[in-house]
């Protein structure tokens, strides 16, 4: 639905919620709602934060690699 601000009020409260299980999804998810917004930097570090959280997330590597691009970071 493309509410990418709308997402981020809901994603904060399940990632800092401690009995949220999937707290690397809610951190995921930020960091894309981030991204979209242009707010790259932000973006990167919830990304990271999801990386840190569960490091075989494969969907958090993708999104972090595209900010990574973006920002012109390249390995």
């Amino acid at each position: 639905q493309k509410r990418y601000a709308d997402s981020l009020v809901v994603l904060d409260k399940a990632a800092k919620n401690v009995f949220y299980s999937t707290s690397e999804r809610a951190l995921t998810n930020m960091g894309w709602s981030l991204y979209k917004l242009g707010r790259l930097p932000e973006a990167q570090q919830k990304l990271e934060d999801a990386v840190e959280l569960r490091p075989d997330f494969p969907i958090a590597h993708r999104s972090l690699g595209m900010v990574h691009l973006d920002q012109g970071n390249r390995p």
